[in-house]
């Protein structure tokens, strides 16, 4: 069952991976013209547009998936937990 499991899954990868093949051959197109730092590709750029835009895109979707009125960068497990942790890991010395 598990063997039969894992072909499944491996045949519909290969199927997918197959079906993105177009796909990864205009993004790697577009990839030269917005990150032209990439493979000497500086010679083909003659607008920086499409990179401005990029960063400019990076920090909308970061400002928009941050919590403005929270701490979101300082989210951490709660001291004590960690406590359990170091003392089970010194029981076990």
């Amino acid at each position: 069952m598990n063997q039969r499991s894992a072909k499944d899954i491996q045949d519909r990868f290969n199927y997918l991976k197959n079906q993105r093949g177009e796909l990864n051959y205009w993004m790697e197109e577009l990839t030269g013209f917005l990150y032209p730092y990439k493979n000497n590709a500086q010679l083909r750029m003659w607008d920086t547009t499409g990179s401005e835009a990029c960063i400019k895109l990076s920090s909308l979707l970061s400002s928009l998936i941050t919590p403005p009125g929270q701490k979101w960068h300082g989210l951490a497990e709660s001291f004590s937990a960690y406590q359990a942790f170091l003392y089970k890991e010194d029981a076990r010395s």
